[in-house]
């Protein structure tokens, strides 16, 4: 028995367990990299939520913008915020972000 193998046999307990073989696959780069429908999700919701974040001052009373402007935002936050409920799975990888008002 060589120092490394007793070495091993002094640091790793035996469980009584039993070590079984794997075999060692390689898995495509656009299956390991594809996102799940969750995670795309997940994705888009966030950057819905920025979107808001960015537009949240529009709906503040002494917000200094026009009062159709403001109408507009609060439009243009509704389909921020009814987004994700038009999302399935044939349609998660080309969601269109409504416009938004200038």
């Amino acid at each position: 028995m060589s120092f490394d193998d007793e070495l091993l046999l002094n640091v790793i307990p035996n469980f009584g367990g039993h070590a079984e073989d794997y075999e060692l696959k390689e898995i495509p780069d656009e299956i390991a990299l594809a996102l799940t429908f969750d995670e795309k999700l997940t994705a888009i919701r966030n950057q819905r939520d920025r979107l808001l974040a960015e537009c949240d001052f529009t709906q503040l009373p002494d917000a200094p913008i026009s009062s159709e402007l403001k109408t507009a935002y609060a439009t243009y936050r509704q389909a921020l915020r009814d987004l994700p409920e038009t999302i399935t799975v044939d349609n998660i990888d080309s969601v269109q972000f409504p416009a938004k008002p200038e």
